[in-house]
């Protein structure tokens, strides 16, 4: 019998429950429907009555694709969209065709792209080179060379991410497409097939501005089995002791750098790192770990120590 009365009374309040959450449904609707006869209530849910200063940050999250699809919706969303620095991270990673097209294609009706993020993907040196001369094309004042196409100037580009891009680096020099001046503040190379020479010619337009250089696992920098490594792994060391004077991280996890190479790179940037990971690195800088730590202090060293 008190379970029978339990039951009963468990029924009766949620049948309650239910009156209440369609009662208050019924309410929402009521006031609703009222609100959107009202031509002043109706301006109230008008998403283009945000903030200026609201729509650029909404822009700032959307994917390529929503971005598109935003700018398109009225002319005040596209003047959001193109008005602001944008940050452009590809969701292709094969960037095929016509994809690859309709990419260039929007970067040319952009003038403010000021991070390229192409983590993962197949991108290879063409494309990397037709990418940024869409950005530099999308500038009215930009000089762009004409005969060679060389590019000259992308000074509003700032981050430069192609980590974990296998079809990079496969060029020959003279070919590389980042060689031209832009003022980058980030490059990330992680785990690409980058060589000391590219580097070197990369960092003598790029350097000056840099304040974080990301070489993790790139296995081709700082060799010196032969002659010719040596040579070029010289030329590497000494563009980033002479053009990266700004640097204020720099990531070696994984490199096969030495420790005597190490030394000179830090005793001339040392003013300004705030950063260092050499994590994985060879065994003499893993065996001196303990003296690089108590040498540069001042530093945020992140070894196989911690």
């Amino acid at each position: 019998m008190d379970k029978n009365s339990t039951k009963t009374a468990g029924e009766i309040n949620m049948k309650k429950l239910v009156t209440v959450l369609i009662l208050s449904m019924s309410l929402f609707a009521i006031t609703f429907l009222q609100a959107m006869r009202n031509e002043e209530s109706v301006e109230e849910f008008n998403i283009q009555q945000l903030p200026n200063t609201i729509l650029p940050e909404i822009c700032q999250n959307l994917s390529l694709q929503d971005l598109r699809n935003f700018e398109q919706t009225c002319s005040q969303f596209r003047n959001a969209g193109q008005g602001r620095p944008v940050y452009l991270k590809t969701d292709d990673p094969y960037l095929q065709h016509p994809k690859f097209e309709s990419l260039l294609q929007f970067l040319g009706n952009h003038k403010n792209i000021d991070r390229l993020d192409f983590f993962n993907t197949f991108i290879t040196d063409n494309q990397l080179f037709r990418v940024l001369n869409a950005i530099a094309i999308s500038r009215a004042n930009m000089e762009i060379g004409t005969a060679d196409g060389e590019l000259k100037e992308i000074p509003q580009l700032k981050i430069l991410k192609l980590s974990t891009c296998p079809n990079l680096f496969c060029t020959k020099l003279r070919d590389y497409p980042i060689e031209c001046h832009m003022k980058l503040e980030v490059l990330d190379l992680s785990v690409t097939k980058i060589t000391n020479e590219q580097l070197a010619s990369i960092l003598k337009k790029t350097g000056k501005t840099l304040t974080k250089l990301n070489l993790n696992n790139c296995y081709n920098l700082f060799t010196a089995t032969n002659p010719h490594q040596c040579q070029s792994t010289q030329k590497t060391i000494s563009s980033i002791i002479k053009y990266c004077k700004n640097l204020k991280e720099l990531h070696l996890y994984g490199t096969n750098i030495t420790k005597e190479q190490l030394d000179l790179i830090l005793k001339e940037i040392e003013d300004t790192l705030d950063f260092l990971d050499i994590r994985e690195c060879r065994i003499d800088i893993l065996e001196d770990v303990p003296k690089i730590l108590e040498k540069y202090k001042h530093i945020t060293i992140k070894s196989n120590l911690d």
